[in-house]
């Protein structure tokens, strides 16, 4: 799904409560949760917004999209492993990869799979759970 700049300035109209062209931090905070569907903490707001107490629909529009194009990243990166891990185990084993591969990548050798599995199993434990397929993905695909 995109989002639409008639989309996130309709959302801004619509959570202007004072209807002064801006939004206040409360308002904000409203308003990215309807757009995004999650509520920022408040440690996150501060860290968007600074100090300021009220956000314009130019700043708005760029906060939005940056954040929205955060959350795509992490929904692929989390269907990619969704994907790998065909036990539903919370981890992938080398064979979990090695048959995905097989399956969409026939001509990728295995030498160059065990080797990427290894340089993402980075505790050794002959596994790579969600943070370290997060780490080595984030790597190849962005």
């Amino acid at each position: 799904m995109v989002l639409s700049p008639r989309t996130i300035s309709q959302c801004f109209e619509d959570f202007d409560s004072s209807k002064t062209g801006m939004l206040s931090r409360r308002d904000f905070e409203f308003a990215l949760t309807a757009l995004v569907g999650l509520r920022p903490s408040k440690t996150e707001v501060g860290l968007l917004l600074g100090d300021q107490d009220h956000v314009t629909l130019s700043q708005f529009l760029s906060i939005v999209n940056k954040k929205y194009a955060v959350i795509q990243r992490e929904d692929l990166i989390r269907q990619m492993f969704c994907a790998f891990d065909v036990g539903c185990r919370g981890f992938l084993s080398i064979e979990d990869v090695l048959s995905s591969f097989e399956q969409v990548f026939p001509s990728v050798s295995h030498r160059v799979v065990y080797d990427a599995f290894k340089a993402a199993d980075r505790d050794g434990d002959s596994r790579v759970g969600y943070y370290e397929f997060v780490r080595i993905t984030q790597g190849v695909l962005f």
